[in-house]
């Protein structure tokens, strides 16, 4: 994923309905974590510009940096094992 994608407006549609929503996941205890993927290079301003779009994020939803697409890509690597959407429930 590019910056234009972690930037553009479905990444940023997301997040909005994570933070609108943040609420009813506390109720169930829930903690939402948010993984922002960008090349070490643009990181820094990236980061600065998606923080400046989002107001301060609620206590339950943590932003973490994904720098080297580890997390990314393994969880990548997962959904094309279980070849079904990330967003499929499990049957």
């Amino acid at each position: 994923m590019d910056s234009q994608a972690t930037n553009g407006p479905y990444c940023q549609r997301q997040v909005h309905d994570f933070v609108t929503n943040s609420d009813r996941f506390a109720a169930f205890g829930v903690q939402v974590l948010l993984v922002y993927p960008e090349p070490p290079a643009d990181l820094d301003q990236r980061a600065k510009e998606f923080l400046v779009k989002q107001n301060e994020l609620p206590a339950n939803l943590h932003l973490v940096i994904d720098s080297d697409y580890k997390f990314t890509n393994s969880m990548a690597s997962a959904r094309t094992r279980r070849k079904r959407p990330l967003t499929q429930p499990p049957s």
